[in-house]
């Protein structure tokens, strides 16, 4: 058995064999690092296909793609770095100045910035879209995207250049040597406390703002206000799913830079090594179920992440399917019987259409949905021409529900909006009656923006 070289509490040289303690702790934290590394790099692969996909449509990329994309190259590295404890464990002890060590050390940094940085930079992007729905020009955001990835590796590349023996066993797998405690502090440690704090100020902040406006019916309809105040509660798992993983391993790390003669028993170390080691699977876990149509739509997501983008495990809403936002549109003229036009009422109907409600008819398949109490929509989902699925191609919104008699008004970056239908008024104006695209000046129109609903 070699002989140790003791800095503070921890042991610095090569370890052979493994105590059972760390023989014993290092089993699940290397199992839980090939399950995370399975995980992310699975998503990656996924999205890699999806956004070849979409590319093929549209030269258009959502930015939270791209973010979430980003995070999972981060949990990578992280999981690959705690994946190398296999070897330590298959060879029954920890080499010092091997490339194994070097590179778990080299990862474990990156790793561990990378999935701070990005889990910070998606909290203020989703922040600024749900809040303000402000986004960074493409630009901008590149150079935002290039500028991370900088900081990440050069605060590993600085450690690294200062100290070219930096990377040692650190307690149960290679680290920086705790002899170097001002690079730990101030090239790792300082900032992930920072991104840990970042993360849960702006997740509060934004689960308040959407609460408010929830209260305050900001979001205009009672289905809508309900899956705001959904989405503040699935908000909360952001940060504490982040900060749980992490906390642990800083904790002690932070307590032996404190404390150099104190000692921290292997057991706690790989605890905290299992738990942050999770951030993969854990990440990929929680963007899947919560942010699914983000991630699975076969059409490319709008620029628009607001609070529609977020989908609650525990609703009973159907995982396929659309849903249309049918506006009442006050400023449609109306011939005043004197040959000349005035304009409607100010009054506002919001109506979410299910297009899984639906029955057929005539061999169409046609779905309802009530405006109020007199006003009733159907709408019947047809083949798309040659010509439709070309223009559909150009749509960001991806409009399902449309039909010979459909027109494509103005479209931009928010998504496009389809003017499918007029509502008429019947010889006793006791009801309004729908038809498509009537000619008649007669009519309140009706405005339908649909999006997808699910996977």
């Amino acid at each position: 058995m070699p002989i140790h070289h003791a800095t503070g509490d921890i042991f610095t040289s090569s370890l052979s064999p493994l105590p059972n303690s760390i023989a014993v702790g290092l089993i699940p934290v290397a199992a839980l690092g090939i399950l995370s590394f399975g995980a992310a790099t699975g998503l990656l692969l996924l999205l890699t296909y999806r956004i070849i996909q979409w590319n093929r449509r549209q030269r258009h990329v959502n930015q939270f793609i791209v973010l979430i994309y980003n995070l999972l190259l981060a949990d990578i590295q992280q999981s690959m770095a705690f994946m190398l404890n296999a070897q330590w464990l298959a060879q029954n002890g920890i080499e010092v100045g091997t490339r194994t060590c070097w590179a778990q050390g080299w990862f474990v940094s990156t790793g561990d910035m990378g999935s701070g940085v990005w889990a910070f930079a998606i909290g203020l992007h989703t922040f600024a879209s749900v809040i303000f729905n402000y986004r960074l020009n493409n630009a901008a955001f590149l150079t935002v995207i290039v500028l991370l990835w900088a900081f990440i590796y050069g605060t590993a590349i600085a450690g690294v250049a200062i100290h070219p023996d930096l990377f040692v066993r650190a307690v149960a797998w290679c680290w920086v040597d705790a002899k170097y405690s001002r690079v730990r502090l101030w090239l790792h440690y300082f900032w992930i406390f920072t991104f840990e704090f970042g993360t849960v100020i702006v997740y509060s902040a934004m689960i308040l703002a959407v609460r408010i406006r929830a209260q305050s019916n900001f979001y205009r309809s009672e289905e809508r206000t309900r899956h705001a105040k959904d989405a503040a509660k699935l908000m909360v798992a952001y940060p504490l799913i982040y900060v749980l993983c992490t906390l642990p391993l800083a904790t002690l790390r932070m307590y032996s830079i404190r404390n150099p003669q104190a000692r921290v028993t292997a057991g706690w170390f790989c605890f905290a090594g299992a738990m942050i080691t999770s951030n993969g699977w854990m990440d990929v876990l929680l963007y899947t179920l919560t942010r699914r149509i983000m991630l699975f739509s076969d059409e490319s997501p709008t620029t628009d992440n607001g609070i529609e983008s977020f989908g609650t495990p525990w609703s009973t809403q159907p995982m396929f399917g659309t849903e249309t936002l049918c506006e009442y549109v006050p400023d449609t003229p109306r011939e005043n019987g004197k040959g000349g036009f005035q304009k409607s009422g100010r009054d506002l109907f919001i109506m979410d259409d299910k297009p899984w409600h639906s029955t057929k008819k005539n061999g169409q398949l046609l779905a309802f949905a009530s405006i109020g109490k007199e006003i009733t929509v159907e709408v019947t989902s047809e083949p798309m021409t040659p010509q439709q699925k070309s223009v559909s191609q150009r749509i960001r919104e991806g409009a399902t529900v449309a039909g010979n008699h459909s027109r494509e008004d103005d479209t931009n970056d928010e998504g496009s909006t389809k003017q499918l239908w007029s509502a008429g008024r019947s010889s006793d104006d006791a009801e309004r009656v729908l038809t498509p695209l009537s000619e008649h000046h007669d009519i309140d129109s009706l405005e339908f923006r649909t999006k997808p609903a699910g996977f």
